[in-house]
C-alpha cells in the first residue's frame, strides 16, 4: 500500500500563509518602488563636498602616523579620492604624504592615514582633497 495516498479532501490554504505570502509582495513591491525611482531621478548631479579632520599623529616603527577622516557633506559620491597631507614649518613644506580614499558615499566618511618619515615636532600638519572621480 503506498504511503502517500492523495491529497487531502480539504484544499484550503492556512491563513498564516496568505499573511506571509501579502507581506512579501509589500516587501518586493516597495523594493521595486524604490529602485524605480532613483533609476528614474537618474541620481544626484551634485559634486561631493568634503573635508578632512587630521587626529593626533602617533609614532608607528620608524615613520609617524596621522590619522584622517573625511567627511562628505553632499549628496555626491566620490570614488578614489586623493588625500594630501603635508608638514610644514611656517612657509616651508617639510614633507608631504598621500593617501587614497577608495570610496566616499554621499553624506558618508571615510578614514585612513597619512605617514611621514619625519618627526611632527614642532610642525603642523595640512591636509586636503586633491581630487576624486565620479562613479
Amino acid at each position: 500500500m503506498p504511503l502517500f495516498t492523495g491529497r487531502k479532501k480539504s484544499q484550503q490554504t492556512p491563513a498564516l500563509e496568505w499573511v506571509a505570502a501579502g507581506t512579501g509582495v509589500v516587501f518586493l513591491v516597495g523594493l521595486l518602488s524604490v529602485i524605480g525611482a532613483e533609476a528614474l531621478a537618474g541620481g544626484t548631479h551634485e559634486p561631493p563636498a568634503i573635508s578632512i579632520k587630521v587626529g593626533e599623529m602617533t609614532r608607528a616603527g620608524a615613520t609617524w602616523v596621522a590619522p584622517f577622516e573625511a567627511v562628505n557633506a553632499s549628496g555626491g559620491t566620490a570614488v578614489a579620492l586623493q588625500v594630501e597631507g603635508k608638514l610644514v614649518d611656517g612657509d616651508v613644506d617639510v614633507e608631504t604624504s598621500l593617501a587614497t580614499i577608495d570610496y566616499l558615499s554621499a553624506h558618508g566618511a571615510a578614514e585612513g592615514g597619512l605617514i611621514f618619515s619625519q618627526d611632527p615636532k614642532g610642525l603642523k600638519i595640512v591636509a586636503r582633497p586633491l581630487g576624486y572621480q565620479t562613479p
